[in-house]
């Protein structure tokens, strides 16, 4: 009605008329960048907007047809509004914001002026951590350039310092939320759909089953873009599936590492133990909350003038074998690499020892023995090399011969009976539970006359590939030149120093 009006009395469009769009943070088509950020001090939000090298705070940015920022209120479909849900929480100290733009020199000062703000209030053993949880930072303001990110992760006991490092980095990240084991899991996945920040969640261990599993769920789906959570939500009195975007950076605190070793190899993790005489304030002074804002800020400014020159840079991952942890890692590498080389040398260093505790770790799953049961079977079992198929009791055989006392269901025990001691057999791993994981595995079964069998011709180079994979590839090679010295040498004791990466008894 107002704009027939206009029309007929021949007023011009203004401002005021064009409809609002609640948002906190876009990417235009042209690639603009509107930025929602809110000051404490003035209770009021702007956002930060580039266009090319031009930079500047609007209050309300107009959209046009093109789906683009215009000037030209005509020609405006909709505004963008900051939105109100985000400025009641950022009041109450759950979600952070820039609250303007801040000059920060080079990317190397902000670089080094952050570590030190990270290292002036959290004491960590390994120092390179400070490299990781800096380039960390760097990378949240720019995590959506890159299609997977790493998870940020401490974990220890109490009193080890994981809340300290959690709200010290996490204050420090783009658009951080202030989590924790408190939070309902629909609460989380809402809030991260809205705000498309970082998540930092605190006392990550769950004693509800349901609120576990959801979680996990979260993170599975969170490292990666285009992941959505979907839900059922009612919708006037109909229940339809609603979509919740759930992908970017995530700081974590546990007192245990988790039991899924996928999603164990998308984290990042440093394990922090109790230390004596730690030189940082045992509370936080009045600066902090200043120093982080202001932070935040240049953050914000490296954020606009650096987002369209960040890219996945793959020779960052120089060193790294593991294909999970290259994927994982990349984003954080390609960041770092556009610091300097001490610094990406730093992290790289860090992350060569990592994923040696990643294989170790899944080298020693009851997968990685079923497989490693496999390889053996295919390198050295002669019936198996000649009729091409391994049948399910045969690799049960071999698995409850080596790993018997690792993964057997009951333990052999012992019983004083009148007519002596009575031994009480463990019960063995059965073929059909070998076959239960071989399922899980991925690895195509068949049946033949003599039970139900992998057939090697389809199956063995993707058995291959998984060995390498679960970091077995050593163990296998020692095998084989444990069994050349026994053709070479067969009066001689087998040299057992061959396998030196394994506790199993071959």
């Amino acid at each position: 009605m107002n704009e027939l009006k206009k029309e007929q009395i021949g007023a011009s469009k203004t401002k005021s008329d064009v409809k609002g769009r609640y948002t906190v943070s876009q990417v235009f088509p042209d690639g603009s960048i509107a930025d929602m950020m809110y000051s404490r001090n003035t209770f009021s939000g702007v956002f930060a907007i580039t266009r090319g090298d031009d930079s500047q705070l609007l209050d309300e940015p107009l959209v046009g047809q093109d789906g683009n920022l215009t000037l030209d209120v005509e020609k405006a479909c909709f505004k963008l509004v900051p939105t109100k849900v985000v400025r009641d929480l950022v009041d109450k100290n759950f979600i952070n914001l820039a609250s303007g733009l801040e000059a920060y020199g080079t990317v190397q000062e902000l670089y080094n002026q952050i570590r030190e703000h990270i290292q002036k209030y959290v004491v960590l053993e390994d120092v390179r951590f400070y490299d990781v949880a800096t380039g960390y930072v760097l990378m949240s303001w720019v995590f959506d350039r890159f299609n997977t990110v790493p998870y940020l992760r401490v974990v220890g006991d109490l009193g080890t310092g994981k809340s300290r490092f959690l709200e010290v980095v996490g204050k420090l990240c783009n658009r951080s939320m202030m989590a924790s084991g408190s939070i309902s899991m629909a609460a989380v996945f809402r809030t991260l759909d809205l705000v498309q920040g970082t998540l930092v969640f605190d006392e990550a261990d769950f004693k509800s089953s349901d609120m576990s599993d959801d979680i996990v769920k979260i993170l599975n789906g969170g490292h990666k873009k285009d992941t959505p959570v979907v839900r059922m939500e009612l919708v006037n009195d109909v229940l339809k599936p609603t979509s919740f975007r759930v992908f970017g950076p995530k700081i974590l605190g546990s007192r245990r590492s988790f039991g899924d070793t996928a999603l164990e190899s998308r984290c990042i993790t440093q394990r922090l133990f109790p230390m004596r005489r730690v030189e940082v304030p045992v509370h936080l002074p009045p600066t902090f909350e200043t120093d982080s804002q202001m932070f935040r800020n240049k953050l914000q400014m490296f954020r606009l003038n650096t987002f369209h020159r960040v890219k996945e840079d793959e020779s960052s991952l120089l060193g790294l074998e593991f294909p999970r942890l290259k994927q994982t890692a990349l984003a954080l590498t390609s960041i770092v690499k556009m610091v300097g080389d001490e610094q990406l040398k730093s992290v790289l260093g860090f992350l060569v020892d990592y994923e040696k505790s990643l294989l170790d770790s899944v080298s020693t799953d009851i997968f990685a023995d079923i497989l490693l049961c496999i390889a053996q079977l295919m390198e050295f079992d002669e019936y198996v090399k000649k009729s091409g198929v391994i049948h399910m009791n045969t690799i049960a055989n071999a698995f409850n011969k080596q790993f018997y006392d690792d993964h057997a269901e009951r333990e052999t025990r012992t019983v004083n009976t009148r007519d002596g001691v009575l031994s009480i057999p463990g019960q063995r791993v059965s073929a059909r539970k070998i076959g239960s994981y071989v399922d899980k595995l991925g690895i195509a079964k068949m049946r033949d006359g003599h039970g139900v069998c992998i057939p090697l011709i389809s199956e063995a180079p993707r058995i291959m590939q998984m060995v390498e994979r679960h970091g077995l590839m050593e163990i296998l090679s020692n095998l084989r030149k444990e069994e050349d010295y026994k053709k070479t040498n067969p009066t001689k004791v087998p040299i057992s120093t061959f396998v030196e990466t394994t506790d199993a008894p071959f």
